[in-house]
């Protein structure tokens, strides 16, 4: 663990901070201890919608699915397959 020296900024007018360059264009994580308390951190976050889907076997049947729609060549829908389709949606076959 190293130590470095605390970097000082200026929150300008409209309430941004500029991190620099370096940070161009990454996520960041900004979290809120107390009103004079702030730590932000870079890094990769993912949503539990996302966390889930990965999940398991999920990842694998996503990729089996994706690999299927790829090889399946997609129907035309018409107006007429449609309206045949919404007929029998509405007599629940």
């Amino acid at each position: 663990m190293s130590i470095s020296t605390p970097d000082y900024k200026t929150v300008g007018k409209n309430g941004q901070v500029s991190l620099g360059k370096d940070f161009a264009g990454q996520l960041v994580s900004i979290e809120r201890f107390r009103p004079d308390a702030v730590v932000i951190k870079l890094g990769t976050f993912t949503s539990r919608f996302s966390e889930q889907l990965l999940a398991g076997n999920n990842k694998q049947q996503l990729q089996d699915a994706v690999e299927a729609s790829l090889k399946t060549k997609p129907v035309l829908q018409t107006p007429a397959s449609i309206d045949q389709l919404s007929k029998r949606l509405k007599r629940g076959k």
